[in-house]
């Protein structure tokens, strides 16, 4: 397995790169596809000797090439010695703590990391399902990720500083990020700096006498975002001047 230790700023071409260049198609299905019913996590005391075992070892329960390094060992217990079944216990609670890492790094858009950590889940453990219906989610929302980082990129590109038509331009860009799509939490952020900055600029013009002017700029902040009621407040302002 190959791990990937990349940036997910939005600017990194070097990680988009490495991402649509890894990532494989998806099928439309998976967009629907439903993640199984979480494996039952295991008693406080099965886990704690778990982590003990590991500690023995040398091993840290933090790293997953350490954890799939402790599960290969006890698989190497046979049927019948007198380890095995504490090995195989073991071997579950790893591999939750494996997928619990996956989980976090795709929670932090690593996906690459993500898919390949969940990728260590072995065939014979019952998080072997769940973390196969993971991988195919993290390789879709990658891919969504990815698309959505490049249309705020064509974004940003549109902005001119002291042109308030150029914001107004990118935050229509941004808004074809969808809703519930990895990316789209930042195109709101993104929309709402750029209607403070729209307004800001009418400001700065009615600062300098040309209401006319500032009038015109304030209408360029779209409606819906964290600008809009305080424009059409300083609009209404204006006329009257």
């Amino acid at each position: 397995f190959r791990f990937y230790k990349l940036s997910t700023s939005l600017n990194n071409t070097t990680y988009k790169r490495e991402l649509s260049e890894l990532l494989p198609s998806i099928p439309s299905t998976a967009e629907t596809m439903g993640l199984p019913a979480t494996v039952t996590n295991f008693d406080r005391q099965q886990r704690n000797q778990a982590v003990l075992e590991l500690e023995k070892m040398s091993l840290s329960p933090n790293k997953s090439g350490d954890l799939s390094q402790a599960i290969a060992s006890a698989q190497k217990i046979s049927p019948g010695e007198p380890l095995y079944q504490q090995a195989q216990k073991n071997i579950q609670v790893w591999s939750q703590m494996i997928l619990d890492l996956a989980q976090e790094k795709a929670n932090q858009r690593e996906y690459i990391d993500a898919i390949a950590t969940a990728e260590l889940i072995n065939k014979n453990t019952a998080f072997y399902r769940q973390a196969k219906t993971l991988i195919a989610k993290w390789q879709l929302e990658a891919k969504q990720y990815l698309s959505n980082q490049t249309l705020l990129d064509t974004a940003k590109a549109l902005i001119r500083p002291g042109q308030a038509s150029t914001y107004n331009r990118a935050i229509e860009v941004a808004k074809k990020v969808p809703p519930g799509q990895p990316g789209f939490e930042i195109a709101q952020t993104s929309i709402n700096q750029w209607s403070e900055q729209i307004l800001e600029l009418a400001k700065n013009r009615a600062a300098q006498g040309d209401f006319n002017t500032a009038i015109a700029t304030a209408t360029l902040v779209p409606k819906q975002t964290i600008a809009y009621e305080d424009a059409q407040d300083v609009i209404k302002k204006w006329r009257n001047q």
